[in-house]
């Protein structure tokens, strides 16, 4: 997993879609909606206009049931655009529930913030492509102020991201110490950030809760509950049985081994049944009785990463009765995966069990999918940020002071991970991709990172791995998108420009929205064509041939023409009818073939409808196409919608 109060500091940049004040955020909201989503103007508090949209999501059901489509009616002219006049046409949000509904107004607003008060015609669907887009913070480390979590949560909120993931026990390395003893190591940094009621006592030698920052139920409670209203869901943490030195500072009869690596690990294999009772009281604390702290919908966090492998059947032991401990209360649990690295005869039950995959060497991912658990990209080399880091490792630091975000919209998704391994983008097991900050440089190596910091690497990485997990549009290159709109802005603000200025720019500009349109769904006539072009021919009447020659010729053609929309997909589902049909008609004298033939099973079916897996490829479509400040506006439109959110920020020196 690991080795081992500021306000939201916004670009102004007018690309950076960044999250607005709540005032403005209010007054944005009741100017541009009318119908279904209309915040109350009054909303002034913390949270803004966002607590306007009420309900929560059952995270069960499908993305779809959260997608949401907005229309906008009526022609607008160059004139009315150039004088950013106010929209009076009517928006309309529409979706299933009103989670989808309030994303649907991230989107409204995300173009607003770019486009002043217009907002070009036409209409989109709005999903993720992804159940689970989230951030992972660690609070153990390094003592970080509630306000600082709301900040995060609402820019999270703002880019449609879903899972904030607050890793709240650990403890610097203690082996790292300079001429470190065992003593040494014992006194190591370590933080347990929640209010509880352990105190020092009879066996506890210490208070649980850090003494130098901690949250009080009451605010975890709060948060926990105002976070869903928002689509978030506040995943807590306790990270045992290693990593626990806040642990075994209170209990030191349960520890390990008095060695350096030993003293933050949980003693597992002479005093299991203490150090598991243990455990478990400290989460009973927030998750029994009348108004607990972690309630039935929270999702439960138990750990379980990077323990010792001297003792690893009684570590798999203690992951399957900590996930069964949870399950049992009626959550969902979820855990940091360290089985492909801790292999053994003593089962791990997998199902309804989320997984971080942080490491294919400790979790391989295809291997915890076949094993069946559900997985979240967490890989550390692509997805860590420790702050300040400057270790050396395979390409540059290991972990990274700041993510690529370049390199990452250009080249990442979900499905891979590090080591060049890839999981199936049609596995339903893969749930989504979170990105994490650690504070591993605390203790004797702390090296002055403060909060503003940590939200400056935060928000430098969020846009980028947003979009990636948002929509399935055509991704433009990282380059691609700004050039475009840039040059067309430029010429757009030069008041002396020229037709022969102006129509180069438009033209480029409207070739990159219409690239992005609508997409007739041709995920059945590719897997068709690839089939087709596999067939020996060989013996086959010249007439069942030339047939299906004919028909692969056409949906080669069909599969080749860019331009499709989803206006056209029947010409699609016809060139898969086509071809299916040629390829059980072909016949060797006379009688059908069946050995160089796909079987009848395999014929794929055609349906005007794509499968919950093959979302269309959808972006708002443009208004007055021949005027280049609608077609500036429709690219951010396009760009928002479509998760290739571009966001030209600087990182701060």
């Amino acid at each position: 997993m690991d080795s081992g109060s500021v306000g939201c500091g916004h670009s102004a940049d007018p690309m950076a879609t960044q999250a607005q004040s709540p005032d403005q955020e209010t007054t944005q909201i009741n100017h541009a909606l009318t119908g279904t989503a209309t915040a109350n103007d009054t909303e002034t508090n913390y949270w803004g206009a966002d607590k306007a949209i009420d309900g929560i999501v059952n995270r069960d059901e499908t993305n779809k049931q959260n997608q949401s489509r907005w229309s906008t009616n009526g022609a607008r002219t160059f004139d009315q655009v150039a004088q950013k006049d106010k929209v009076t046409d009517s928006l309309t949000l529409e979706a299933v529930d009103a989670q989808g509904v309030y994303w649907g107004t991230r989107s409204v607003l995300q173009i607003l913030s770019q486009n002043g008060d217009s907002i070009p015609q036409g209409t989109a669907r709005d999903y993720p492509a992804y159940e689970v887009r989230g951030f992972m913070l660690d609070v153990g480390r390094k003592p970080i102020s509630y306000e600082f979590l709301q900040t995060i949560v609402k820019e999270m909120a703002w880019y449609k991201m879903n899972d904030f993931q607050l890793h709240l026990n650990d403890n610097s390395f203690q082996k790292e110490y300079p001429n470190a003893t065992v003593e040494i190591a014992k006194k190591a940094y370590s933080g347990f950030r929640l209010e509880s009621t352990i105190k020092e006592g009879g066996l506890n030698q210490a208070d649980l809760t850090s003494k130098d920052m901690y949250y009080t139920k009451d605010q975890m409670r709060s948060l926990i509950q105002e976070c869903r209203a928002l689509g978030i869901d506040i995943v807590p943490e306790f990270d045992t049985p290693a990593h626990s030195l806040a642990l075994t500072k209170v209990r030191p009869d349960l520890i390990y081994e008095e060695t350096l690596a030993g003293v933050d690990h949980l003693n597992l294999h002479t005093k299991y049944d203490e150090t598991i009772s243990f455990v478990q009281s400290i989460f009973n604390e927030y998750m029994t009785g009348e108004n607990p702290v972690f309630d039935q919908d929270t999702i439960i966090h138990v750990g379980t990463d990077e323990y010792d492998e001297k003792y690893k059947e009684d570590f798999r032991k203690y992951t399957d009765d900590m996930l069964k401990f949870v399950q049992d209360s009626g959550r969902t649990v979820r855990l940091w995966g360290s089985l492909s690295m801790r292999p053994g005869s003593t089962p791990v039950r997998s199902e309804g069990v989320q997984m971080n995959v942080w490491n294919v060497g400790w979790a391989n991912p295809n291997a915890m999918i076949q094993a069946g658990y559900d997985i979240i990209n967490t890989d550390d080399t692509m997805l860590y940020i420790v702050p300040g880091v400057t270790r050396p490792g395979l390409v540059g630091p290991y972990y990274h002071d700041y993510l690529d975000t370049q390199w990452l919209y250009n080249n990442w998704n979900p499905t891979k991970f590090g080591s060049n391994v890839t999981v199936s983008a049609d596995s339903q097991q893969l749930l989504g991709a979170t990105f994490a900050v650690w504070n591993d440089k605390s203790g004797v190596h702390s090296n002055g990172i403060t909060e503003q910091d940590i939200y400056d690497r935060f928000a430098d990485a969020l846009p980028a791995l947003a979009s990636k997990m948002w929509g399935k549009g055509k991704d433009l290159t990282y380059q691609e998108l700004v050039d475009a709109l840039a040059a067309a802005k430029d010429v757009a603000a030069d008041g002396d420009a020229m037709d022969e200025d102006i129509q180069p720019a438009a033209e480029a500009l409207l070739n990159a929205i219409l690239a992005q349109r609508f997409k007739a769904d041709k995920s059945i006539l590719e897997d068709l064509i690839t089939k087709a072009e596999g067939i020996n021919l060989e013996g086959y009447t010249t007439e069942s041939e030339a047939t299906f020659r004919t028909a692969l010729a056409n949906a080669q053609a069909v599969m080749a023409n860019a331009a499709l929309s989803e206006d056209d997909q029947a010409t699609v589902d016809a060139a898969v009818a086509a071809l299916s049909d040629a390829m059980n008609g072909l016949t060797a004298g006379g009688a059908p073939e069946t050995t160089d033939k796909p079987e009848t099973s395999q014929k794929p079916e055609t349906t005007d409808k794509p499968q919950a897996t093959e979302k269309p490829e959808n972006v708002p479509q443009t208004g007055d196409s021949a005027q280049l400040m609608v077609y500036v506006a429709a690219l951010a439109a396009a760009a928002v919608l479509m998760g290739t959110t571009v966001v030209v920020r600087r990182r701060r020196s």
